[in-house]
């Protein structure tokens, strides 16, 4: 019996011998190198651009990245001196935003003016993004406007 056994295992060793050693493996290597990555493209930016002071809007941020690559920081100027700057704080295993994920922001705009607000975006590789641009026009509520002007011509 013991025999046995061992001419089993023998057998058993000597076919995985051949089965490791005899067959040919191919393996195909992909380097990735930083030379390699494209950078994300610039977020396109959506949102009211005729807007109302001290009202609340809401603009999306839609991000994507050429290579498919995942999207860990976003920076936005509302030129009025409102900087946010989002950093991904997800899963470890995802590291970073989905490309073509949109990113919503609320914003308030305080005083009537022409703005650019601007936004770039980060990809896992640390490669920046151009910017991307929307016109914004806030003005006063037209009654505001009318309040104003009474105030003026009859000095209240």
């Amino acid at each position: 019996m013991r025999a046995k056994r061992l001419k089993l295992r023998s057998l058993l060793l000597f076919t995985l011998f051949l089965l490791l050693f005899t067959i040919p493996i191919e393996a195909t290597i992909q380097q990735v190198t930083l030379d390699d990555n494209n950078p994300p493209d610039p977020p396109l930016i959506e949102g009211e651009i005729y807007c109302k002071i001290r009202q609340e809007y809401l603009y999306n941020f839609t991000i994507t990245d050429p290579d498919g690559h995942r999207l860990t920081e976003l920076i936005v100027i509302f030129g009025d001196g409102t900087n946010i700057t989002l950093e991904y704080q997800g899963s470890s295993c995802h590291k970073g935003w989905r490309s073509g994920m949109i990113l919503d922001i609320k914003h308030i705009w305080k005083q009537s003016d022409d703005y650019m607000v601007k936004a770039k975006v980060k990809d896992m590789l640390g490669e920046w993004s151009d910017w991307g641009y929307l016109e914004v026009t806030a003005k006063a509520s037209d009654y505001k406007i009318i309040q104003q002007l009474i105030g003026l011509l009859f000095g209240r």
